[in-house]
C-alpha cells in the first residue's frame, strides 16, 4: 500500500503537523450480468412512478415492451438457440438456462422444443440437465417431449434425473396421469448433494408433489414413504418431509399421529413442537388421537406467548370437529386474546366443534 506525506502550508508562514494519507487504488469491481440487467432496467424503473409525467411513464412502458418483444418475438432467441450447437459445453449448458429465462409463447414453442429435445443427445451431462431444465419452463408446451424426459429419467446421472423430474413436476397439477412417475421417484437413490443437502434431491422434491398436488390420489406411495420414516433414510428434514407427504397422502396411517404426539410431549424443543404442528395440521380429523397432547402443549408457556402457535394449534382443532369438544375451554380463553385473528379463529372453531358451522 502506497503512503502519500503531504505537507500543508498555511499563507506562505505556519506549517501544520505532518500529516500522512493512506492512498489506495480502488479495483472498478466489475459487474455480474445481473447487476447490468438491473441497472440497465432500473433507468426504465424509475420512471414508472404514479407521480412522474405520463409523457414519462410511457416513454419507459414502450422501451420495456421492445425489450420484451425482442427476448420473446424478435431475433435474440434464435441466435440463443443456435448456441446449443457451439463447440463449447460451457456456451452450451448457458444457452439452455438462457432460453429457460426467458419463456416461450404458442408461435415459438414447437420450434423450440424441437431444438431442446435434439440437444438432449449432448454428451455433456451437464448440458443435458440445463436442457431439461429449459424444457420445464415450457410449461404445457413440454408435454410431447415427455417420451424423451422418461428415456433420461433413467440416466445414471443423478443430475439428468433431477432435470427429468422438474420437468414430471411442473407438469403434474394438469396431468394426473404423472402420479405413478412421482411415487417412483421415492426409490431413486438421490439423496442429494452439495450446500442444499437433501432439499436438491429427486425424492424431496417428489415429497413435495405427493404433498400439495396429489393428496389421497397417491394413497400408493404410503409404503414407500413408511420405509424411508422408519428406516430412517437422510437426514432428519429430510424425513419430516416425508412424514408430512404421508400425513397428506394417507392420513389414516397411524404413524403420523403418532410421531407428531410424541413431538408434542417435548415442549422445551420448539423445533418438535412446530414439526408435530404442521404434521397435524395435514391430518384433518385424523388428528383427533392427537387432542390430549395438543391441550397440555396449548397451556405451555412458549405457546402462549407466541400467536402463530396458537392459531395453528386453533386451525387443527377445527379440522378435527367434533372430536375436539374437550377443547372449547381452551378455545374460550383463546378468544379473549388482544390479537384479533386468534379471536376471531377461535371463536369459528368453537362453532365448527360445537356443529354450529
Amino acid at each position: 500500500m502506497k503512503k502519500t506525506t503531504v505537507r500543508l502550508l498555511c499563507a506562505g508562514v505556519l506549517f501544520l503537523p505532518l500529516l500522512f494519507v493512506e492512498a489506495q487504488e480502488l479495483k472498478a469491481k466489475k459487474e455480474t450480468p445481473r447487476e447490468e440487467a438491473q441497472r440497465l432496467l432500473k433507468g426504465f424503473q424509475v420512471k414508472l412512478k404514479r407521480d412522474k409525467p405520463a409523457a414519462d411513464v410511457v416513454d419507459s412502458l414502450k422501451r420495456l415492451e421492445a425489450i420484451a418483444y425482442e427476448m420473446h418475438h424478435g431475433g435474440t432467441p434464435f441466435f440463443v438457440e443456435d448456441m446449443l450447437l457451439h463447440r463449447d459445453p460451457t456456451v452450451r449448458r448457458q444457452a439452455a438456462m438462457s432460453l429457460a429465462a426467458m419463456g416461450v409463447n404458442p408461435f415459438s414453442a414447437a420450434g423450440r422444443l424441437e431444438k431442446l429435445s435434439s440437444s438432449l443427445r449432448d454428451r455433456d451431462p451437464e448440458v443435458v440437465a440445463s436442457v431439461l431444465l429449459a424444457i420445464s419452463r415450457m410449461g404445457p408446451y413440454a408435454r410431447p417431449a415427455l417420451p424423451k424426459v422418461r428415456e433420461e429419467f433413467k440416466s445414471e446421472n443423478a443430475g439428468i434425473r433431477r432435470g427429468a423430474y422438474v420437468v414430471f413436476s411442473r407438469l403434474l397439477p394438469d396431468d394426473k396421469t404423472l402420479i405413478p412417475v412421482v411415487i417412483a421417484a421415492l426409490d431413486d437413490p438421490d439423496i442429494g448433494t452439495g450446500v442444499y443437502g437433501d432439499l436438491s434431491s429427486i425424492s424431496r422434491m417428489a415429497f413435495v408433489d405427493l404433498r400439495i398436488h396429489c393428496k389421497s390420489a397417491a394413497k400408493e406411495a404410503a409404503p414407500k414413504l413408511i420405509k424411508i420414516i422408519t428406516l430412517k433414510k437422510g437426514s432428519k428434514k429430510y424425513r419430516f418431509s416425508a412424514l408430512l407427504a404421508l400425513a397428506a397422502v394417507a392420513p389414516e396411517e397411524r404413524l403420523s399421529v403418532e410421531v407428531a404426539r410424541k413431538w408434542l410431549k417435548e415442549p422445551g424443543n420448539a423445533e418438535s413442537v412446530t414439526n408435530a404442528l404442521g404434521v397435524l395440521g395435514e391430518l384433518g380429523v385424523h388428528a383427533k388421537d392427537a387432542v390430549p397432547e395438543l391441550l397440555a402443549i396449548a397451556k405451555a408457556k412458549s405457546i402462549r406467548e407466541s400467536v402463530s402457535d396458537q392459531i395453528g394449534i386453533v386451525a387443527i382443532f377445527r379440522a378435527i370437529g367434533p372430536a375436539a369438544k374437550d377443547a372449547i375451554p381452551v378455545l374460550r380463553a383463546m378468544a379473549h386474546s388482544r390479537d384479533g385473528i386468534l379471536q376471531r379463529q377461535a371463536l369459528e372453531a368453537i362453532k365448527v366443534i360445537e356443529g354450529k358451522k
